[in-house]
């Protein structure tokens, strides 16, 4: 058998008080005296009330509602984007929304278009899919949206983005490796993220000649994509 929920209007019984009054306790209003507003919160408390999230969304044009979207539950990188982005918006009483695009530039726009429909409050997008008509269809919907790792730079005087610092991370890397006395060091990227790429081979490429190695061709290698190295 389903409990019904407890309605103000149940709470305004309980402590005598008009639906109002409890309205304003509950909102913590200071037309309300300390006295009241305290006992009516205790009140509701105890009758085990719970705001109406929907409702309360509806009246003040916004869900509290953040929609992700991410490559793959699979990719490592995601897990950690997902993990940041979780601690963040539980911190501040955000819901998220996740959906995967698998890579899929049309899907993504589909998701991101159900996320404006569901009335989120925005959406932060891990895909780096994100361009050419695309960012026209985006624009359309006018909706606040964050891209992270966005690779078209063409797009990034029109997009809100948070990239990585590929280039600093590679001469990290490098730089890490000639401490520990390395010198043979080699160089893996991926042919489908062309700037990350390009910034990370610069990256490796300007560490060793500050070290006074010279890049060999033989220890540079890029793979199709990541999931597909050959």
């Amino acid at each position: 058998m389903n409990r019904r929920s407890v309605s103000i209007q149940d709470i305004a019984e309980a402590a005598g008080v008009s639906h109002s009054t409890v309205s304003r306790a509950l909102h913590d209003s200071d037309l309300i005296r300390p006295e009241v507003r305290q006992r009516i919160q205790q009140i509701a408390h105890e009758m085990g009330y719970t705001p109406n999230a929907v409702a309360q969304s509806l009246k003040g044009q916004r869900t509290n509602t953040i929609g992700l979207v991410i490559t793959s539950i699979a990719d490592p990188f995601a897990g950690r984007v997902v993990r940041g982005i979780e601690e963040i918006a539980q911190a501040n009483r955000i819901s998220l929304l996740l959906s995967v695009s698998y890579n899929d530039p049309e899907l993504e726009m589909e998701i991101i278009e159900t996320f404006h429909r569901r009335r989120v409050d925005g959406v932060i997008s891990a895909t780096a899919q994100i361009r050419g008509p695309y960012v026209e269809r985006l624009a359309q919907i006018k909706m606040p949206t964050v891209l992270i790792n966005q690779q078209a730079e063409s797009e990034a005087d029109r997009l809100h983005s948070v990239d990585a610092d590929d280039y600093a991370g590679a001469r990290q890397a490098v730089e890490h490796l000639l401490e520990l006395g390395h010198r043979k060091i080699g160089y893996l990227g991926v042919g489908n993220r062309v700037q990350s790429n390009r910034r990370r081979f610069a990256g490796y490429c300007d560490t060793l000649s500050s070290a006074g190695i010279a890049v060999d061709a033989q220890w540079v290698r890029i793979a199709p994509t990541v999931n597909n190295p050959r």
